[in-house]
């Protein structure tokens, strides 16, 4: 069983990084005014060695791989990327995703935006089911909330064809009431 943390960075080897929890832990205690957003732990069978591959396999499964480039970290050069390429970067202590174009200074979205959206292509590919972690369970939770929300928005038609009979009804009756006034 294999421990990761999951960590959104903007500035500094920008991207979505999955690293092993031993590894985050110790950038706590060495960095611990690291800028990044913690996005929680999860438990998985992939081994670290293997994330990359699992990573694009997920992708290619959506539909999602197309752009994507597996590379790793030392022959990453940051000044010759292919800004239209997604890149899976190995690193050590786990791997980076790292979709340049998200940080351009005109990209309309928020790139943790975009990458917690890409994260959905795989992230729960990943997840052991066995064991827990925190993000792990914020997914069942998004799961959960995703499905009452879907309930819900397939009763809006027909609770707007009911106002709309019920509204359909008050114009008759005012309506009505008016040419009974005026006769």
């Amino acid at each position: 069983m294999h421990h990761y943390d999951v960590l959104f960075v903007e500035k500094e080897f920008p991207g979505l990084h999955i690293i092993t929890a031993e590894s985050y832990q110790l950038l706590k205690q060495q960095q611990p005014q690291f800028p990044h957003q913690d996005w929680g732990d999860f438990y998985s069978e992939v081994a670290l060695d293997a994330l990359a591959d699992k990573i694009y396999q997920s992708l290619q499964k959506a539909g999602a791989a197309e752009e994507a480039r597996i590379v790793d970290v030392r022959l990453f050069d940051e000044k010759s990327r292919d800004l239209h390429k997604d890149y899976i970067i190995r690193e050590k202590t786990g791997v980076r995703i790292y979709s340049p174009s998200i940080h351009q200074k005109d990209h309309s979205l928020e790139p943790e935006s975009v990458y917690a959206l890409g994260s959905l292509y795989f992230l729960e590919d990943l997840f052991s089911s066995e064991k827990e972690g925190s993000l792990q369970r914020e997914f069942k939770q998004l799961g959960i909330l995703l499905d009452q929300a879907s309930t819900a928005l397939k009763k809006v038609p027909a609770e707007v064809e009911n106002l709309t009979k019920e509204v359909d009804e008050a114009f008759r009756i005012f309506d009505k009431a008016l040419k009974k006034d005026f006769h």
